[in-house]
């Protein structure tokens, strides 16, 4: 039997697979549409994702039952994600383990002038997943100041800089881990889900923020970059001090890996760009900052 017309089976006893077809966007996961025929005459999508489709990207063995785990906890909290509904840790149907979750209809792309209120949703959604308690067992988020440091020669003087503010403990909330744009789906201008959250922890909520900043700089322009970190720390209050190392980190860690992304090369070209007017900026406040300190 085809192990997709099984999966139906699980998740609708009676049901028909009337056809498959893969999704874009992700690189970490085959990700999968299936659409149902239903004993009723109805139709159904849902979305089969499996981990581990990224070479480069290393993923623990119970990534995908914590994301499915998650994400159940997430869907009854209230927060705008796709309902989980099957998780297989077997090899035996797909070949490795996988989750099956429902489609929404929604897509990741904006009319231009529906970007000021999506930035004011997407900075409000991420302080909900900030405040918000979960029953999961989540690894901690990595340390951005050792991140940062791998990228950097110990000559460096921001090396210097990094270590005299390390000392400074985070606040510690869920994070998603990978917040861009390309994992908020829309529909006619309201946010509808956020995807993939293989990468969440427990860490410093600025990382959050660092990395979409990053993105939206990269799709929008720095004007949608500050729009949206000025609505998000209007809601968090959160102190900043932090975020140039995480900046330094993600763009520093973009621009070493992004040749893996399949990017166009126009694309990558001013991507990397863009990523090394955020590292200047990184490094020129680091420096600043430490030497606040130090007098």
């Amino acid at each position: 039997m085809d192990p997709h017309v099984e999966i139906v089976h699980r998740i609708a006893p009676g049901a028909a697979l009337v056809r498959r077809w893969p999704l874009r966007g992700g690189v970490s996961a085959h990700v999968e549409a299936l659409e149902l025929a239903l004993p009723d005459g109805t139709t159904r999508r849902v979305v089969v994702r499996r981990h581990g489709a990224a070479h480069w990207k290393a993923l623990t063995r119970d990534v995908t039952v914590v994301e499915y785990q998650l994400l159940s906890a997430l869907s009854a909290a209230g927060l705008a994600v796709p309902k989980p509904l099957l998780v297989e840790t077997g090899s035996e149907l797909l070949g490795s383990p996988f989750f099956v979750m429902e489609h929404v209809d929604g897509a990741p792309e904006l009319d231009p002038s529906e970007l000021p209120s999506a930035l004011v949703q997407m900075a409000e959604y991420l302080y909900l997943v900030h405040t918000l308690t979960v029953d999961v067992a989540l690894p901690p988020r990595e340390d951005p100041f050792a991140g940062a440091l791998s990228f950097l020669a110990e000559s460096d003087p921001v090396c210097e800089a990094l270590h005299s503010l390390s000392s400074r403990a985070p606040t510690s909330t869920l994070v998603h881990g990978d917040y861009w744009p390309g994992n908020v789906l829309w529909k006619a201008g309201k946010l509808v889900a956020v995807l993939d959250w293989e990468d969440a922890a427990y860490g410093d909520p600025v990382s959050d923020l660092a990395g979409c900043r990053l993105e939206l700089l990269w799709k929008y322009g720095a004007s949608a970059a500050e729009a949206f970190s000025e609505h998000y720390l209007s809601l968090a209050q959160l102190e900043t001090t932090r975020l140039p190392v995480w900046e330094l980190y993600a763009a520093s860690a973009a621009v070493a890996s992004m040749s893996d992304w399949g990017l166009l090369p126009e694309r990558e070209a001013d991507m990397r760009n863009k990523a090394q007017t955020v590292i200047a900026a990184a490094r020129a406040t680091l420096l600043g900052t430490a030497g606040a300190t130090q007098r």
